[in-house]
C-alpha cells in the first residue's frame, strides 16, 4: 500500500471520528428596537431575539430605531440597521469553509468580516451590484431611488454592477452604483461609520447631483479626519495581552480606554456604554481555523459644524443638523491565531473524504450544468445532468428533483440512462424570478442521494422574464385638489412613473414593487396622464380629466364697475324719428373679481338675462371652452320709455353662484325726435 493510499484511509477514519456537517445558520448576537422580525421561506414571521438563529434564505426586517446583529460561523458580523429588509441568500459552512451572500433589498447593513481563507466567500448584493469583500469592515446600502452605496473603513472591496461594469475601493473610500446610468462613482470618505453623515450621502445620491455629492463628501471627510485624530489621541483603548495562538473558539477581551466613551463596540457589536473599561466575550464556530481580528471602535458626540469652522470650511458646506453628530472612530484592536490540531485534522479529513467520494466509481454521483449564466432568452433555464458511478437496471429508476425558487419538477428516469435535460421556467408569472440558485437532487436506487446547486442570475430587463405589465389606477379628490395613484402587478420589480398635465411633463417617480402615492392638482380643469414602465419596458397607463376647485370665498362680479345692483339716474331721451328703431344701445362691462390665480377655467358659465323677456341676452360656458377671460363686453338693447333691468349670473365649478344686476331708467323727453 502506497503512502498516498495510507493517507487517504487515515483521512477517512479521522473523518468518522470528528465530522462537522454543513451548517447554514447565523446567530443573533444583539437585537434592539420594537420592530425586528425574521421572515422564513414560507413567509412566517418571528421576533428577532438575541441568541436566535438565522438560516439560509431567511429575511430580517427592522423598523425605526431597530437593529439586529448576526454573527456568521467564522466570526464575521452583519448588522441589519433600522428601516431595512435583508435576505441571507446563501449561508453555508463546513470544514472551515464559508460561503455567504447577503442581499440588501431595502435600507443598509454594516459588516465586520474576518479574513476569508481558501474557498470562503463573503458577498453582498443590492439591486444594482454585487460586491466581494476581504478582511474588512464597512457598509452596504440600497437607496430609495434604487441606487447602491458601498463604503469601507478597512480592507478592500470589488464590485460588479448589473451591466457587467467593475469597480473597487479601499479603506476610506465609498463606491456609488447608479441604477439608471449603469456606472460607478468613487468618493473619498473617512466617515463610513457615522450614521448621520452616511444618511446625508444616501439622500443626496438619489437627487443625482454628483458635484454636490462630491463637495459634501470632501468637506465631511476633512472634518471627520481631523476629529478622529484628536479623539484617537485622547481616548485610545488597549486590550489586555492575549496569547499569539489560542486553541479554543472564544476569547474574553479586556478593554481599557484612556477615557470613558459614549459607546464601545467590538466588530460592530455594542460592548459597553458610558464606560472606559469592559471585559467582552466573543466567539466563532470551532471549525474556522485561522487568524482572528477584533476591531474596537468608540462613539462620542461632536459639534461637526464647529469643527468645520476651525478648518475654514464654509458653514453652508456642512448640513445644519449635524451640530451634535456622533463620531465613530477606531480606538484599538486585538489579533490572534486560532488553531486546534484535532479540528484541523478533521477539516482536512473531511475534505479528503469528499475528494475520495468524487473519485470512487462505486458511489453514484451527478454533475449538472446550465445553458446560461444569466437567464433571459425564452424565460427559462435548461438544466443538463450527467449520472456517474455504478449502472442501475432498466427496471430501476433515478428520481431527479429540480427546484428553482417555488417551482419544483420531479423527473423519473430509467436506471440505465446516464444523462437528462429539463427546461425550468423562470419568470414573473411563476413567481420564482427572485431565485439565485437552482438545486438539482438525484435520489438513486441504492438509497443514496446527491444534490448540486447552480448559481443563477435573472435579468428582469428581459421581456421573456418580465412579462406582466404594471397596472395604474388614478383617482382624485376635487375639493382637496389631490390626486392618488395605485400601482399593481409590479411585485419584485422596479419601474418609473411619469406624470403629465395637459400633455406637459410634470415629474418622474421611481417605483419599487407595488406602491401608491399622490400629487397636488393644479387649479382649474386639467387632463392628467400617468404612464409607468418597468425594467423590461412593459407599460401601464391611466388618464383622467380632473378639476381642482378653489373656494374663491371673496369672488364677486361687477357691472360697469358696480359691485352691487345699480340703477342709473333717470335720463330723458327724445323719441326716435318715425320709421327708425326705437331702441337704445348700451354696453355692459362685466368682470369677475378675486378669482385665485386669475383662473377663468374655474368658471362653469356666465349668463346675462333681461328682466321680463325670455331667453338669454348673453351666455357662455366652459363646457365648450368658450370662457377664456374674466371680463366681458356685452352689447344690450334698452326698451325706450321704460326701466330695463339686466341680471348677470356667474356659476363657479365649486357650486358657488355670483349675481349682480343693472337697471337703466330712460324716459321720453318733450323735445323733438332724435336725428
Amino acid at each position: 500500500m502506497s503512502f498516498s493510499r495510507n493517507f487517504k484511509v487515515l483521512a477517512v477514519i479521522l473523518a468518522g471520528l470528528v465530522s462537522y456537517p454543513m451548517a447554514a445558520a447565523g446567530k443573533i448576537r444583539f437585537a434592539i428596537g420594537d420592530e425586528r422580525k425574521i421572515i422564513d421561506t414560507k413567509g412566517k414571521e418571528t421576533d428577532a431575539k438575541t441568541g436566535g438563529k438565522v438560516r439560509e434564505k431567511d429575511k430580517i426586517r427592522t423598523g425605526i430605531e431597530a437593529q439586529v446583529i448576526v454573527a456568521l460561523p467564522d466570526g464575521s458580523t452583519v448588522s441589519v440597521e433600522e428601516n431595512s429588509l435583508v435576505e441571507f441568500t446563501n449561508l453555508n459552512s463546513a470544514n472551515g469553509v464559508q460561503t455567504a451572500m447577503t442581499e440588501i433589498k431595502q435600507g443598509k447593513v454594516r459588516f465586520n468580516a474576518q479574513k476569508q481563507k481558501g474557498n470562503s466567500k463573503l458577498q453582498f448584493k443590492t439591486g444594482t451590484a454585487t460586491a466581494a469583500i476581504r478582511g474588512t469592515d464597512g457598509i452596504v446600502a440600497q437607496t430609495k431611488g434604487g441606487n447602491s452605496l458601498f463604503g469601507l473603513n478597512t480592507g478592500t472591496l470589488d464590485a460588479e454592477n448589473k451591466c457587467g461594469e467593475k469597480g473597487s475601493i479601499q479603506a476610506g473610500e465609498m463606491l456609488v452604483a447608479y441604477s439608471k446610468s449603469c456606472k460607478f462613482a468613487k468618493l473619498k470618505s473617512s466617515f463610513v461609520s457615522n450614521k448621520d453623515a452616511v444618511n446625508k450621502i444616501i439622500d443626496l445620491i438619489d437627487k443625482g447631483d454628483e458635484k454636490a455629492l462630491q463637495n459634501l463628501t470632501d468637506s465631511l471627510s476633512k472634518v471627520f479626519e481631523n476629529v478622529k485624530k484628536a479623539k484617537v489621541a485622547a481616548g485610545k483603548c488597549t486590550v489586555k495581552p492575549l496569547a499569539d495562538t489560542v486553541s479554543t473558539n472564544s476569547v474574553v477581551l479586556g478593554i481599557s480606554c484612556a477615557q470613558a466613551h459614549k459607546s464601545i463596540f467590538v466588530n460592530g457589536e455594542l460592548a459597553v456604554e458610558k464606560a472606559a473599561k469592559v471585559d467582552y466575550k466573543i466567539d466563532w464556530e470551532p471549525s474556522f481555523i485561522g487568524e482572528k481580528r477584533f476591531d474596537i471602535s468608540c462613539i462620542d458626540t461632536v459639534d461637526i459644524t464647529a469643527e468645520a469652522a476651525k478648518l475654514g470650511i464654509p458653514a453652508n458646506a456642512i448640513p445644519a443638523d449635524m451640530k451634535n453628530a456622533t463620531v465613530q472612530f477606531d480606538c484599538g484592536n486585538a489579533k490572534m491565531f486560532y488553531f486546534n490540531a484535532a479540528i484541523d485534522s478533521a477539516n482536512r479529513a473531511n475534505l479528503v473524504n469528499a475528494e475520495l467520494d468524487s473519485m470512487n466509481t462505486d458511489v453514484p454521483d451527478i454533475q449538472v450544468t446550465s445553458n446560461a449564466g444569466e437567464v433571459c432568452q425564452n424565460g427559462s433555464l435548461t438544466i443538463n445532468g450527467t449520472i456517474t458511478g455504478p449502472e442501475f437496471g432498466e427496471d430501476q429508476t433515478i428520481d431527479i428533483n429540480i427546484t428553482a425558487g417555488n417551482v419544483s419538477k420531479q423527473l423519473s428516469i430509467p436506471g440505465s440512462i446516464r444523462t437528462f435535460s429539463h427546461i425550468v421556467p423562470i419568470k414573473d408569472v411563476t413567481k420564482n424570478w427572485n431565485t439565485t440558485t437552482v438545486v438539482v437532487k438525484a435520489s438513486f436506487p441504492s438509497g443514496t442521494s446527491k444534490s448540486e446547486t447552480i448559481p443563477v442570475t435573472v435579468s428582469k430587463k428581459c421581456r421573456a422574464i418580465n412579462t406582466i405589465s404594471p397596472r395604474l389606477v388614478l383617482s382624485a379628490s376635487t375639493q382637496k385638489c389631490m390626486a392618488t395613484y395605485e400601482i399593481a402587478n409590479n411585485e419584485n420589480d422596479v419601474a418609473e412613473l411619469s406624470i403629465f398635465k395637459d400633455k406637459e411633463f410634470i415629474k418622474k417617480v421611481s417605483i419599487n414593487g407595488n406602491d401608491d402615492g399622490r400629487f397636488q392638482l393644479s387649479s382649474g380643469n386639467h387632463t392628467y396622464e400617468l404612464s409607468i414602465a418597468d425594467q423590461a419596458g412593459n407599460k401601464g397607463f391611466a388618464s383622467k380629466t380632473i378639476a381642482c376647485y378653489d373656494k374663491n370665498a371673496s369672488a364677486y362680479v361687477s357691472i360697469n364697475g358696480h359691485r352691487t345692483p345699480f340703477t342709473t339716474k333717470p335720463k330723458r331721451i327724445p323719441k326716435a324719428p318715425p320709421k327708425y328703431d326705437d331702441s337704445l344701445h348700451e354696453t355692459l362691462l362685466i368682470k369677475v373679481h378675486n378669482m385665485k390665480g386669475n383662473d377663468f377655467t374655474q368658471i362653469e358659465s356666465i349668463t346675462v338675462t333681461q328682466e321680463g323677456k325670455p331667453g338669454n341676452v348673453f351666455h357662455r360656458t366652459n363646457a365648450n371652452k368658450s370662457i377664456d377671460a374674466l371680463d366681458f363686453s356685452v352689447p344690450v338693447s334698452i326698451e325706450y320709455g321704460a326701466k330695463t333691468t339686466f341680471k348677470v349670473k356667474v356659476k363657479l365649478y365649486n357650486g358657488k353662484i355670483l349675481e349682480n344686476s343693472m337697471t337703466f331708467n330712460y324716459k321720453a323727453s318733450n323735445s323733438e325726435g332724435r336725428k
